[in-house]
């Protein structure tokens, strides 16, 4: 079968080990600009408008995948284990001791540790970050380029891309991470409509400490605000 050649748009179908199509997969390519995700149809179909060099799938019961567009053949058929286990469920921030006040961030919100700057505005997109040493974890709400996947570079860089899903209110976000050339660390831990945690190119000491904040993120909206 012929290798894909991405041009713009992205027609395929999301199918589980028995070839049965899988309806409610969320399909998002990386890549700027909007009209990059679809949800698939109950026959396990989708089509993106644009689509970048990666892209990505996951659904509540499967193990979600991000795959290079290239590898990809012709029809475009991805397929998704099945979950052997329950999906982690982020806690929601009123939960936590103090209703999470002191944690940092938008949807998604950590408790900081070191040096803090933010929140920074840049139009209707909120920005924090947080030091360790010369490295620096960035918390993002609202950022479009931020929806659903790390930037095409990051990606591209990566050695190896680590994936795991978890799940807030029926939604699944992604935890993405790796090595880049040289030994340095990459994570990408975001929802599918703009709020992420991200560092990039970090040595191992740095990724640890990051690592040990993110380990106790938590959801701050609503089911009602959720579009």
């Amino acid at each position: 079968m012929p290798l894909l050649a991405i041009a713009q748009g992205l027609d395929g179908v999301v199918v589980e080990p028995s070839g049965r199509g899988i309806g409610g997969a969320l399909v998002i390519a990386s890549g700027v600009g909007t009209e990059r995700s679809d949800n698939t149809k109950p026959d396990g179909s989708f089509h993106l408008k644009n689509a970048g060099a990666f892209v990505s799938v996951r659904h509540i019961a499967y193990v979600p995948v991000v795959v290079r567009a290239a590898e990809l053949s012709v029809p475009v058929r991805i397929q998704l284990a099945i979950a052997g286990e329950p999906m982690l469920e982020l806690p929601r921030c009123k939960s936590l001791p103090a209703g999470g006040r002191g944690w940092i961030g938008g949807e998604l919100r950590l408790k900081p540790s070191g040096s803090v700057r933010g929140p920074e505005q840049a139009g209707e997109v909120s920005h924090w970050y947080i030091k360790s040493g010369k490295s620096t974890l960035h918390i993002v709400e609202g950022d479009a380029a931020h929806a659903g996947l790390p930037a095409e570079e990051v990606l591209q860089g990566a050695m190896r891309i680590y994936t795991r899903a978890w799940s807030y209110h029926g939604a699944v976000g992604l935890d993405l991470r790796g090595e880049l050339r040289g030994g340095l660390r990459w994570r990408w831990y975001g929802t599918s409509n703009g709020s992420a945690f991200e560092y990039t190119g970090v040595p191992a000491e740095d990724a640890t400490k990051f690592d040990a904040m993110m380990r106790f993120a938590c959801d701050s909206a609503t089911q009602l605000e959720r579009r």
